[in-house]
C-alpha cells in the first residue's frame, strides 16, 4: 500500500515482518488504523454581547386622568384644606368649590355648599364668562372646564400639558398650573390646616 492512500489523519502502527494478514509475505504497516477525533476550529472571535432591549413605550390615556362616575369617595377626606392662588396672588382656602371667569355666575341648581365667585380680566375676552370650577373631593382637588370657548390647559409638575375640552375634568395635586387665557393663570397649593386645634399634615394619611 503507498503512502499516498492514507491522508493526514491517519496514525499507521509498524508490524513485525511475516505477520500480514493472510500472506507470508512481509507487512510494512499493519491495515488496521485508527483515526484521530476531527477536532474543531478555535474561533478567536471576541463574542459580542447583543444589547438589551429597550422597554416599550406606552403612551398614557387621558381617560387615566379623568374623574371617575360618581366622583371621589370622600369618606377619608382630611381635616384640612387645599389652597389656590391666581396670577402669584394671596393663597387662599379650598374650602368651597370655586367658580372663576370673567363674568361668573351661580349654576341654577345650587348644593348645600355656594360656590365662590373669582372675577377676572379678560381683555382678548379669551375667558368665558364661567370658565373653570374648582373643587376639592376627598383628598383630590377636581379641575372642571365649565364648557369654554377656548378651553383650559393644565400642566401638572413633571408631566405634560393637558387641554381641556369644553365639560372635561382632570385631578389636580399641589403645584398644578390651570391656564384659562389671557395670562390668567391658577395654581394649585399644598394643604394647610383648617383649625389650629387639627393633627399635623403627616397624620392626615393613614
Amino acid at each position: 500500500m503507498r503512502p499516498a492512500d492514507f491522508d493526514d489523519d491517519t496514525v499507521l502502527v509498524p508490524r513485525a515482518p511475516g505477520t500480514e494478514r493472510g500472506t507470508g509475505a512481509p507487512a510494512e504497516f499493519d491495515e488496521d488504523t485508527v483515526t484521530r477525533p476531527a477536532v474543531a476550529p478555535v474561533s478567536t472571535a471576541v463574542p459580542v454581547p447583543s444589547p438589551l432591549p429597550l422597554p416599550p413605550v406606552v403612551p398614557v390615556p387621558r381617560s387615566a386622568t379623568r374623574v371617575p362616575r360618581g366622583g371621589i369617595d370622600d369618606s377619608r377626606a382630611p381635616i384640612a384644606a387645599y389652597r389656590w392662588s391666581l396670577n402669584d396672588g394671596p393663597a387662599r382656602s379650598l374650602d368651597r368649590p370655586v367658580l372663576v371667569g370673567r363674568a361668573p355666575r351661580l349654576p341654577r341648581v345650587v348644593d348645600d355648599v355656594v360656590p365662590v365667585l373669582e372675577t377676572v380680566t379678560s381683555p382678548g375676552k379669551l375667558v368665558s364668562s364661567t370658565h373653570v370650577r374648582l373643587e376639592r373631593q376627598g383628598a383630590s382637588v377636581v379641575v372642571t372646564d365649565l364648557r369654554s370657548t377656548n378651553g383650559t390647559l393644565v400642566t401638572s409638575p413633571g408631566a405634560v400639558r393637558v387641554a381641556l375640552g369644553p365639560g372635561d375634568s382632570i385631578v389636580a395635586v399641589p403645584g398644578t398650573l390651570i391656564d384659562i387665557g389671557d395670562e390668567n393663570v391658577i395654581e394649585i397649593l399644598p394643604m394647610e390646616r383648617v383649625r389650629p386645634s387639627d393633627p399635623p399634615l403627616e397624620r392626615l394619611f393613614p
